[in-house]
């Protein structure tokens, strides 16, 4: 499955009306550049979860906000994905 949630890695991109991925993910995507911008600062970014996305990482109705995580890696294969580390202490 192309969105995939394993807690720390994700990132979708589909087709709003279809909900399908429709083609390959670009890195020049307003969203993925942030976070690679994110990334190569050091800097970090908020996650949040929703409820449609079936995963144990998620809510089971509404929204909840995950907290502050560093950008670590990313890699593509059809989409672009990242890996994200908690942040454990306030950054400066």
């Amino acid at each position: 499955m192309d969105d995939s949630d394993g807690g720390d890695i994700g990132h979708s991109g589909n087709n709003s009306s279809s909900k399908k991925q429709v083609s390959d993910q670009s890195w020049d995507a307003t969203g993925n550049k942030a976070l690679i911008i994110s990334e190569m600062h050091g800097l970090p970014v908020r996650v949040t979860s929703g409820y449609k996305h079936k995963s144990p990482y998620c809510p089971s109705s509404g929204y909840e906000y995950g907290g502050l995580y560093y950008v670590t890696d990313h890699f593509k294969g059809n989409i672009c994905r990242y890996k994200l580390e908690k942040v454990t202490s306030a950054p400066d």
